[in-house]
């Protein structure tokens, strides 16, 4: 594989990091008002996951710089895939949202979040397919 396209992926996986880190509480937010007893709503707390699971993403996509051996390479896009699966998850069915359909996480955050993470996730796939052909 040529570093010009590792680079490619390693730059997108930083950027998609980066915009998973923003998405939550900026770009896309999950509901903010807290519930009728004070408590934060539950898309608070996967909001607060998922800007974790960025920063993973994002630091993920530097190592791709500076590591160079095939078998780290396919070692980082496959922990990216699972770190984009996560970020599935964590909305889906490991913690949940909201309940109601209409609320702004369950109508832009979450769809948001589904979209970034699929998109890292099938990268890495490719990138792990594309390192391993040349590997051989």
């Amino acid at each position: 594989m040529s570093i010009k396209t590792r680079k490619v992926f390693a730059v997108t996986f930083i950027v998609a990091g980066i915009l998973l880190t923003l998405l939550p509480f900026k770009l896309a937010p999950v509901c903010t008002r807290p519930k009728p007893d004070g408590s934060p709503m539950i898309c608070y707390y996967v909001g607060k996951i998922e800007i974790i699971l960025g920063y993973v993403l994002a630091c993920l996509g530097a190592l791709m710089f500076l590591l160079q051996k095939k078998v780290f390479q396919i070692i980082l896009s496959l922990t990216v895939f699972i770190d984009a699966f996560l970020g599935i998850a964590f909305p889906l069915f490991i913690i949940g949202g909201c309940p109601g359909k209409l609320m702004e996480c369950n109508i832009r955050g979450y769809p948001a979040l589904y979209l970034l993470n699929g998109i890292a996730g099938l990268m890495a796939i490719i990138f792990t397919i594309k390192v391993a052909k040349n590997a051989e």
